[in-house]
């Protein structure tokens, strides 16, 4: 069944998952292929065998005492009540700098799969659930797109999954260099960049643009068809203007016959501590079905 909810919601400031926190919750740090990651774990977890991975945004990392996510009181209050309902959570730097979040490439996923399959050996995950915020919504949609992982249910913030939108530079946030920097290729132009013309872009991303990729219609068969979706964002998102995404991915959802629900509130921002704090439970209890 799916629902669109709206509100008024105040003006948050730019960032997501970057603002500080006032208190942390106890995650350990360590390295899988060379990229920090974190997990947060139960002693005795009630679901120990699914775990939560997150796809954290652009400019987002994880290193080896703390992360962006867990610097943001939104942010670990969500994982505090996952973590609560004997959940585990866990995310990948998946090659990040705190300029780029890879947006998707080859090199994020794997760092992404390198986690998923260290859970499996060492914690016996079996089943996993992701929360996507921003551009972590591209490595997320490449995953399932290519059967790489499967997941039961997917919360997704804010999502930018639409390279080429995202080329254009919504709301005069150059995303050029950062997209460029990820698939390695020299762009034609400067902020906004020309997706149409600039063949160095169209070739570098072939294949990894999500909304690109798939066109007018999901595949049938796409990996992401039984996943339980819940898409979540702000109609006056200054980053995420262009209908390519949010609305697009929710549209596209509903014709393909997934389980989605859509949460689309009121409000200029592309931040999204709102969300999480007036939608927490209702993301805990879709990622617990």
């Amino acid at each position: 069944m799916t629902a669109l909810f709206t509100r008024r919601a105040a003006l948050l400031g730019a960032g997501l998952c970057l603002q500080e926190a006032r208190a942390s919750i106890p995650l350990k740090h360590f390295k899988v292929d060379g990229e920090w990651c974190f997990l947060g774990m139960q002693a005795r977890p009630n679901n120990g065998d699914r775990a939560v991975i997150l796809f954290d945004g652009n400019g987002t990392t994880v290193g080896a005492d703390t992360s962006s996510w867990e610097k943001n009181a939104a942010c670990t209050a969500l994982s505090q009540a996952i973590l609560d309902a004997g959940i585990p959570v866990a995310q990948s730097n998946r090659t990040a700098t705190p300029e780029n979040g890879m947006w998707g490439n080859a090199a994020s996923q794997r760092s992404i799969l390198a986690l998923m399959e260290l859970l499996r050996k060492d914690h016996g995950i079996r089943r996993f659930s992701a929360i996507t915020v921003s551009a972590g919504g591209a490595s997320l949609l490449n995953l399932l797109l290519d059967h790489k992982a499967s997941f039961d249910a997917a919360a997704v913030f804010a999502p930018a999954i639409s390279l080429e939108s995202m080329y254009r530079c919504p709301g005069g946030i150059d995303r050029v260099k950062g997209i460029a920097e990820a698939y390695r290729f020299k762009p034609l132009t400067g902020c906004p960049g020309d997706p149409e013309k600039d063949l160095e872009f169209r070739r570098a991303t072939e294949g990894f643009d999500p909304i690109r990729r798939i066109g007018s219609a999901l595949p049938k068969d796409w990996a992401g068809s039984k996943t339980s979706w819940m898409v979540l964002y702000h109609h006056g998102d200054p980053k995420v203007l262009p209908l390519e995404n949010g609305g697009r991915l929710v549209q596209l959802l509903r014709q393909s016959g997934a389980q989605v629900r859509e949460v689309a509130i009121e409000g200029q921002t592309h931040n999204s501590d709102d969300l999480m704090r007036d939608y927490g439970q209702d993301v805990v209890r879709l990622l617990m079905d």
